[in-house]
């Protein structure tokens, strides 16, 4: 059922209010979900809809609720204090609709144009994203509202089973010895990253989700949107990054900018949410990505050489074995 197209009637039954609806167009590239460029009345729209499973990878099951999750992830950034932080430049698209019955959601169409893998060179959005990340973090730190609507446990186990569980299997294809022993750290973070944590994390921040536009800075897909660690989100960015910087060293200069704006937008906060263990958990997940992205299921999507492959595995072992000395992370060393 979710694998068929979306028709203009089901959106008219879906979303009265907006009808009518007309010429749903599939979209390329959607990982996670199916989603869809349509003509309403107020102007095109972006409609997904959440199969249980990941688009791009069926055998990968997952809740469809993640998307409840974004709708809540929306609807925060239209009240405070999520809505004073777009002021960094940085915002969501608007919730326009959303129907948990046919796990539709309806959204601003934000427009097509180049995502954060083709602005390199402009370090202003990188500093834009992470002032607007930090705000995030800062603003929703020890918030018992927000641990309550936003314990994302499913989104957390699917990651753990394919990813955080996966690590040593990964390991032992790049030919580590001591694959064992660093499964077992991958696997004690995902165990930890099930519990809730210290601060709203948007879960899935990498280059495709954020869409640099004339006006603002736009970050779609906050599926995974979850009460966790802030580690994930940058060192997950920090990972993808390293991915871009194989062949382009502006990458580097764009990751020192995302993480200097994010450490100062932190501000007096820093110290508290950013201990020596949420360090130490960044370096692992970055390890834990990178290896992911080198033989896990969207390998693909990386359009890694065999020897980039080596290259990425051997920077992720060495941020498993050493988490607290991983060089990517340098700017965020408490000081």
């Amino acid at each position: 059922m979710n694998g068929q197209p979306l028709t203009s009637q089901a959106l008219d039954d879906a979303f009265p209010a907006l009808a009518p609806f007309s010429s749903p167009q599939l979209v390329s590239g959607g990982f996670l979900n199916f989603v869809w460029r349509v003509d309403a009345a107020r102007g095109p729209v972006i409609a997904k809809r959440a199969p249980p499973f990941a688009a791009a990878a069926p055998a990968l099951s997952l809740s469809p609720k993640r998307l409840l999750f974004e709708a809540r992830a929306l609807r925060q950034f239209e009240q405070s204090p999520l809505q004073e932080i777009t002021a960094a430049g940085v915002s969501p698209p608007r919730l326009l609709g959303f129907c948990r019955k046919a796990w539709l959601l309806l959204e601003e169409d934000v427009g097509t144009g180049p995502d954060l893998s083709e602005v390199l060179q402009q370090v202003r959005v990188f500093e834009q994203l992470g002032a607007f990340i930090a705000g995030l973090h800062r603003e929703t730190f020890r918030s018992a509202s927000f641990r309550r609507r936003f314990a994302n446990i499913d989104i957390q186990r699917a990651r753990l089973a394919s990813q955080y569980k996966q690590v040593r299997a990964f390991a032992e294809r790049s030919g580590a010895e001591d694959a064992a022993a660093l499964g077992e750290v991958a696997l004690d973070l995902g165990l930890r990253l099930v519990e809730p944590g210290r601060c709203l994390v948007m879960g899935d921040l990498w280059p495709a989700s954020v869409l640099p536009r004339a006006n603002a800075v736009r970050l779609i897909d906050w599926e995974f949107a979850n009460y966790g660690n802030p580690a994930q989100d940058v060192a997950h960015l920090i990972a993808h990054l390293a991915l871009l910087g194989l062949h382009d060293e502006r990458a580097v200069t764009a990751s020192n900018a995302f993480l200097s704006a994010y450490k100062a937008g932190l501000g007096a906060r820093f110290h508290e949410l950013w201990q020596e263990s949420v360090h130490r958990d960044a370096g692992v997940h970055l390890g834990c990505e990178l290896l992911a992205r080198a033989f896990g299921p969207f390998k693909t999507s990386t359009g890694l050489s065999k020897n980039d492959v080596m290259r990425v595995a051997s920077t992720a072992l060495a941020a498993l074995r050493r988490p607290l000395e991983v060089h990517l992370l340098n700017s965020l060393r408490a000081g």
